[in-house]
């Protein structure tokens, strides 16, 4: 009767030991049964070689359609590709969550509103790893003939981080619909950019160096004498 021979592994935190030396930035991870190295894709916290929990999921600077720094709970975050920091143009397509405000329905007499999915696209440049420059998020947009994207929010980065006014564009001032990720126009005008001035723009002003924004204003969409809907000072 043969015996079976049996096999040990090593254990779990010998197993998340990664290349050293090799000039790449790896993540560790580790579970009940499974450990491991794998080299860093995506956003990353920081830039220390290895670490458990390193990784970003989702984008680091976008909160639902806007960008809003006060949100996203990371300062600055860095961008790799196969384990090196990237360089060069960033255009990441990904989904968000968007509730327009309208009335879906109502339960027990109170009225409730449905999350829609966006895709949306993530655009700037990234030096070294971090963020630099102009930033853009905008969606797919179908009713203007050539024109079909729609800038949803625009910010400034340095070194990774959002600084100044960020400029956010609300939706949820014209008629449209979201089909299939993509927004629709079904307000009254064909014209692009008569569209463009109908939505309601919020400025958010940050400090740097911080989560902190210092003033927040929204103005009024198709209105030449930027109204003034709202605006408020963080004390």
């Amino acid at each position: 009767m043969s015996r079976r021979k049996k096999i040990f592994a090593p254990p779990l935190h010998v197993r998340t030991n990664y290349p050293k030396g090799d000039g790449l930035t790896y993540n560790q991870y580790v579970g009940e049964n499974i450990a491991g190295y794998h080299l860093a894709n995506g956003w990353r916290k920081d830039s220390v070689n290895g670490g458990f929990n390193k990784e970003i999921y989702t984008n680091p600077y976008v909160e639902g359609i806007s960008f809003d720094k006060k949100n996203t709970n990371q300062l600055n975050a860095y961008k790799y590709v196969d384990g090196q920091k990237y360089t060069g143009r960033v255009e990441d397509t990904f989904t968000v969550r968007f509730t327009p405000d309208k009335i879906k329905g109502y339960l027990n007499g109170k009225p409730y509103y449905e999350s829609v999915e966006i895709k949306v696209i993530f655009r700037g440049d990234c030096v070294a790893g971090l963020m630099q420059g102009r930033g853009i998020l905008a969606a797919e947009i179908s009713g203007f003939g050539m024109y079909n994207n729609l800038k949803l929010a625009e910010c400034n980065f340095e070194n990774g981080e959002i600084v100044g006014t960020v400029k956010n564009y609300d939706l949820n001032a014209v008629e449209t619909a979201i089909i299939n990720g993509k927004i629709h126009n079904k307000s009254s005008t064909r014209d692009y950019f008569e569209f463009i001035k109908m939505l309601n723009l919020t400025e958010i002003e940050y400090e740097k160096g911080s989560m902190k924004w210092l003033q927040r204003t929204t103005y009024q969409g198709n209105d030449n004498t930027g109204k003034v809907i709202s605006k408020r000072k963080n004390h």
